[in-house]
């Protein structure tokens, strides 16, 4: 390459398009934040093998609608056996089971949501670490909040870039898997159980996106090198859960009920994704005895506290993101 061509290829340059009359300018970020990110194959392929979860969901839903014809009999052992270890209920001796068919595809797509933390977990690792951090490395700052570009608009664009990733991972898989459930199956039960049962997942996935676009969105925003972001979203996900096996492990089960059960992060997403799904009160309402769906269930921590602190944890992230990127914002403006 000659020493022009180079000085083209890493120099601005004017643009010399028409500039449109909308005032949505968060769009554009969006779109080009997703652009780069599946520039990259890895990504690509992380995005492709989200679909495990969701065929795993749909197996289970497939047999248990097989089930229903063949129950009482050798070939329901293997079944029996196979739901049991994958939603940890044991519904052996259980004759109307078309009675329970909305209990256990909830209970299905909770088990789901504990394997889509780990999509979750490297997804934002590649894709959201650097959302923030590598504009502050390029010092594009002062080019972003250019007008008509503001605060709001930039952290709402980077926010969006996460949640699309984040919800391709865990919403999509969803509802992909309970179209192709409802296609093999016949669904859940009434129209009524259907509808009701789409909006809880709905809730749930956005639940885990907004939570983790925001979480992410702070530690960016803290510093350039992408690599300590990386280091700091992977140890707030994995040293409080590591925290909360301890205490798990070394406290009675009373004290465990409160705020000492809500350390963990990814405990408490699956606790509020439970109550969303309202699998406790449905399998309470059945006529299994509790042993029987006992590990089903997760934390007997109180919903509310749990998601009191994904809340707090939340509000804390997108202030601090909004104080660090209006302080960026600022400093641009006296370049």
């Amino acid at each position: 390459m000659t020493t022009a061509s180079t000085d083209r290829v890493h120099q601005y340059q004017r643009w010399q398009g028409t500039l449109g009359k909308t005032h949505w300018t968060w769009p554009a970020i969006v779109v080009s934040g997703i652009n780069l990110s599946l520039r990259h194959s890895k990504t690509r392929i992380l995005l492709l093998t989200s679909g495990m979860p969701a065929l795993t969901a749909v197996g289970v839903f497939y047999i248990t609608s097989l089930l229903e014809s063949v129950v009482g009999t050798e070939e329901a052992r293997g079944m029996y056996d196979f739901l049991n270890a994958l939603l940890h209920i044991d519904i052996r001796g259980i004759s109307q089971l078309a009675e329970f068919r909305d209990v256990l595809w909830r209970s299905t797509f909770l088990m789901m949501a504990r394997l889509q933390m780990i999509w979750v977990l490297i997804v934002v690792a590649r894709v959201g670490t650097g959302v923030i951090a590598n504009d502050l490395k390029a010092r594009a700052l002062p080019i972003y909040f250019a007008k008509p570009v503001t605060p709001a608009t930039y952290l709402l664009g980077k926010w969006a870039v996460v949640a699309f990733f984040v919800a391709l991972v865990t919403l999509v898989p969803s509802h992909a898997a309970f179209a192709l459930g409802i296609a093999l199956t016949g669904g859940p039960g009434t129209w009524a159980q259907v509808f009701t049962l789409a909006v809880d997942l709905t809730a749930s996935g956005a639940l885990v996106c907004v939570v983790s676009a925001a979480v992410i969105l702070a530690l960016s925003s803290i510093t350039s090198d992408q690599r300590y972001v990386t280091v700091a979203w992977v140890a707030i996900c994995l040293l409080p859960a590591f925290a909360q096996a301890i205490i798990s492990e070394s406290l009675p089960a009373d004290s465990r009920m409160g705020w000492l059960g809500c350390i963990s992060l990814r405990d408490d997403i699956v606790i509020v994704i439970e109550y969303l799904l309202r699998i406790r009160q449905g399998l309470a309402a059945t006529s299994m005895p509790a042993e029987r769906f006992a590990q089903a269930l997760g934390s007997p921590v109180d919903p509310s506290k749990a998601a009191l602190v994904l809340g707090a944890l939340t509000v804390a992230a997108i202030v601090f993101s909004w104080r660090r990127v209006v302080r960026f914002s600022r400093t641009a403006a006296t370049v």
